[in-house]
């Protein structure tokens, strides 16, 4: 978890188990993953575009969180979302 440390504070994206996009600040973490996100936003992306959802403070259960990455925060300004068009991701849990 010590590498968390190093995106305290900055824009970071998360990818969960079921295939959720979200993008925010990182607030805070604990050793179980458990994530604290400030101006989060969900990334709903389909073939007709990215619909962008505000969700403000949002915590992300650790249990759930597959891979958390930084954001270059000039690039990600310049993105108009409404043109991003694509596959929305499926889930990475397994089907019994």
């Amino acid at each position: 978890m010590s590498y968390l440390l190093d995106f305290q504070h900055a824009l970071v994206s998360v990818v969960t188990t079921d295939g959720r996009l979200f993008v925010g600040r990182l607030e805070g973490y604990d050793l179980a993953t458990n994530l604290l996100l400030a101006h989060t936003h969900e990334m709903v992306v389909s073939p007709d575009g990215t619909e962008v959802l505000p969700l403000g403070l949002f915590m992300l259960r650790g249990s759930t969180v597959v891979c958390c990455g930084l954001l270059d925060e000039d690039l990600y300004a310049k993105i108009d979302w409404a043109t991003v068009k694509g596959q929305p991701l499926k889930s990475t849990k397994n089907s019994y």
